[in-house]
Parts: structure tokens; C-alpha cells; sequence
């Protein structure tokens, strides 16, 4: 390999909420606590990328700043490399951070009380946007079969036939249950939602992390009429830059294109995030295809050491993302029990599967995008915890 992915950056007492705000999550979080839950990397960011950021600090030009046509272009540049996905470079919009994008859409595109689709478990801000912006959350779980996850497309017809379901979220790649969603998946709910006027908002951020082998498909790329379908996606994930805040909104329809406008009007984002985005989308290809393997081979370790140590807990990889999503079911163990284990006997850091819903119920989201010593030792901590329980 070219790049280093066996040491971490030392990121305690810094700003990193993943290292220096365990707090938040759990109260029992001390100094030793080891961090697997934001889903925020524990990689040095690719060397190109500081190169481009430091640059850019040397410039001394820290007035407001808007991207030019080479920002766009490199953006359209990437799609179409990674993804074979051709897109008009003005669709392209900036938002700070995709949740910043997620919310201007729920206030655009709909009004309060309509309803919104998600598919539980799912990343647990889309609930609570709905729920912030007053508008409904509408249910539609994913199905499980021993781990693997699928739509039921029958109750989505009836839901979004709803007159009052007006938009849907889509996470794909699915955060955390890592499906990585079919060129027939996607043009079978993309269908649904065009013939019900339901708007599709398909979340793309964790597209780039596929496993090697496994690709991605937009899903404006695989719809026959994309018109109704806005795509959020950027670097935040891939490149580990969410403290960057910004993000990409990609749009299929003009008359939503021109209320984003209406509402965001001029964006003026950081220049210095514009440098790492510009040197990730030129020069980091390569350090994407060394991570994905990281990640491939990470998933594989977690897996082995889960049979070999604690076999209760089920484990399948992922199609994409960097979690692994652990099946604790068979303990019998209640999500609050679960959880005080985790951090008061293993001393480790998980988000709780009940955080992505009700469906989550008995299941834990493992960030596994670290070296390997540390995910070892993380993993030799829960094995011995819950192996007390078995």
C-alpha cells in the first residue's frame, strides 16, 4: 500500500467529538473509553488533501469566497469516474453539510404534517428532522432475513399512495444495515414514489465505501424518470472531512432547483473546505481504492474474531458503509443492558441499534474505519464483557 491505514492521528484533547465528547453519548465515558460510534474515521486524511488545505491557508484569503467552474467540474468529474454517472454541473448546489441539506429540502418540498417515508433502522437524524420540522414520519421497515435486509415494496405503494405522503428519504448505501440497493431496487422504488408524487431524497453520502467488487448506482442513475429525485452526496464520509461542512445537493428537477435557490440564495462556503474537496475529486482515487480494502479487510477480522470469541453475536458484511451491524439478539439481553455492558464493563463506545429505531432493537452499530490494533482491541473488550452473559 501507498498510504498508511495502521496508525491513528492522535485526536484526544482536540476538538473531535468521536474523542473528546464521548460525554454526550453516554455519561459512563472516561479517558480510557475507546470510541467505535460516530461515524467519523480514525485515518490520517489523505496527504493530497492537507497538501491542498495548507496551500490554501498559505494564500491568506479568508474573505467570503464561492466556488468556480473547476470546483463543479472536478465534482462532475468524480461522479462520472466512480460512478459512470453523468451530471449537468449546473445541478450542482453546495450546502453545509448534508444534514443542512436534508432540512432546506423537508422545508421546500413539503409542508407541515405531511408525511415522510423513511425505512427503519436507518440513520436516526432523518426521524429526527421529520420530527423537528413538524412534518410526519411514515415507517416503512426494512425486512430481515438472518441478517440480510430487504424493502418491502408492497407497504411502500400503500404508504406513499397517501395523500398526505409527500417525500421520501432513502439512504443508500443503508446506514447501518449496509445494503448497498439494486439497479432493480432502485428503479422499483423510484416508480412508486414518481407515480404518488412523492419526492425521493436519496442520501448518497456513504456511496463511495462499497466493498471491493460491490458497486454503487446512483439512484437518479438507475430511474427511468428522474425528475423527482434529488441526491445528496460529498466528501464528508469518504474523506473523513465532515468538520468541513460541505456537501453536494444534485437535483433532476428544475422547479425544486429554483426553490433551493430562492431559499439558500448565495452560498459562500469556506475556502479551505473548497481546496479539500477540489484535491480529493483530482488526486485521491487511489487512497480511496487502499481504504475500501482496509475497510474489506477490517469486516473480515471483525467477523472471525466475533465466531472465534463470541459466537452468539451474528455478524454478515456489509454490501457498503465502514460499520458492522451486530446482532445481539440471541443474549436476551434488554437495549439498556446491552448498552451499560458495552461501556461500563468492555469500555467501549457503540451507537445502540434502538437509535435507528424500533426495528433496531437488540442490534449495535460497530464504526470499524480504524487501524487494526485498535479495532482488536476494542473487539477483546466486548468479547470479554459479554461473554459473561452467555
Amino acid at each position: 500500500m501507498n498510504y498508511n491505514f495502521t496508525q491513528a492521528p492522535k485526536r484526544k484533547e482536540t476538538f473531535s467529538i468521536k474523542w473528546s465528547a464521548m460525554s454526550m453519548w453516554s455519561k459512563y465515558a472516561n479517558d480510557q473509553t475507546l470510541p467505535f460510534w460516530v461515524a467519523d474515521m480514525d485515518f490520517d486524511v489523505a496527504p493530497e488533501i492537507i497538501h491542498a488545505m495548507k496551500t490554501e491557508v498559505d494564500r491568506l484569503t479568508f474573505g467570503y469566497s464561492a466556488p468556480n467552474a473547476d470546483y463543479f467540474e472536478r465534482t462532475q468529474q468524480w461522479l462520472e469516474r466512480r460512478f459512470d454517472w453523468q451530471v449537468d454541473t449546473g445541478n450542482i448546489r453546495i450546502a453545509a453539510g448534508t444534514l443542512h441539506g436534508l432540512a432546506t429540502l423537508i422545508n421546500i418540498a413539503s409542508n407541515p404534517g405531511d408525511g415522510i417515508i423513511i425505512q427503519s433502522p436507518v440513520y436516526h437524524q432523518f426521524a429526527e428532522l421529520i420530527k423537528k420540522h413538524k412534518r410526519t414520519l411514515v415507517d416503512n421497515p426494512l425486512v430481515e432475513d438472518n441478517g440480510q435486509y430487504f424493502m418491502n415494496f408492497d407497504q411502500l405503494e400503500t404508504l406513499a399512495s397517501e395523500p398526505t405522503t409527500t417525500m421520501m428519504l432513502l439512504c443508500s448505501p443503508h446506514n447501518p444495515v449496509g445494503r448497498v440497493w439494486t439497479a432493480d431496487e432502485l428503479s422499483h422504488i423510484s416508480d412508486i414514489c414518481q407515480r404518488n408524487d412523492v419526492v425521493l431524497v436519496s442520501d448518497e453520502i456513504h456511496a463511495d465505501l462499497t466493498r471491493i467488487g460491490i458497486q454503487h448506482i446512483p439512484t437518479a442513475k438507475a430511474a427511468v424518470d428522474s425528475s423527482h429525485i434529488v441526491t445528496l452526496n460529498g466528501t464528508g464520509k469518504t474523506f473523513n472531512l465532515a468538520g468541513m461542512h460541505i456537501s453536494h445537493t444534485l437535483f433532476e428537477n428544475d422547479e425544486l432547483k429554483a426553490q433551493w435557490d430562492k431559499v439558500v440564495r448565495v452560498t459562500l462556503p469556506n475556502p479551505i473546505s473548497m481546496a479539500a474537496v477540489q484535491a480529493a475529486y483530482t488526486h485521491c482515487d487511489h487512497w480511496v481504492d487502499e481504504l475500501r480494502q482496509v475497510i474489506d479487510d477490517n469486516l473480515a477480522f471483525t467477523k472471525a474474531y466475533l465466531e472465534q470469541h463470541l459466537p452468539v453475536v451474528k455478524m454478515s458484511i456489509p454490501q457498503g458503509t465502514y460499520f458492522a451491524w451486530l446482532d445481539f439478539r440471541s443474549l436476551d439481553l434488554t437495549d439498556k443492558k446491552i448498552d451499560e455492558i458495552m461501556i461500563k464493563e468492555a469500555n467501549i463506545l457503540l451507537e445502540g441499534g434502538r437509535a435507528f429505531g424500533a426495528t433496531g432493537k437488540g442490534w449495535q452499530r460497530l464504526n470499524l474505519a480504524c487501524p487494526q490494533s485498535m479495532l482488536e482491541e476494542g473487539l477483546s473488550r466486548m468479547c470479554d464483557a459479554f461473554s459473561r452473559y452467555t
